[in-house]
């Protein structure tokens, strides 16, 4: 696990911008998709974490 990883497109992100609302990596993206989510599962008090190697995909996991 690291603090800044590379996604699968060759984009440098932390950790602190990945749930940042707005923040994309995408030309057309809104950057809402985790930042709902974040929500969300913060308010049916679930918790989730996830894993990113320094290049490559990124694993997310839900905890209920």
């Amino acid at each position: 696990m690291t603090d800044d990883f590379e996604n699968v497109l060759g984009v440098r992100i932390t950790r602190e911008k990945l749930f940042t609302p707005l923040f994309t990596t995408k030309e057309n993206g809104q950057g809402l998709g985790l930042t709902l989510v974040q929500e969300i599962l913060s308010r049916h008090r679930f918790d989730h974490s996830f894993d990113a190697l320094p290049v490559g995909p990124t694993r997310f996991e839900i905890i209920l």
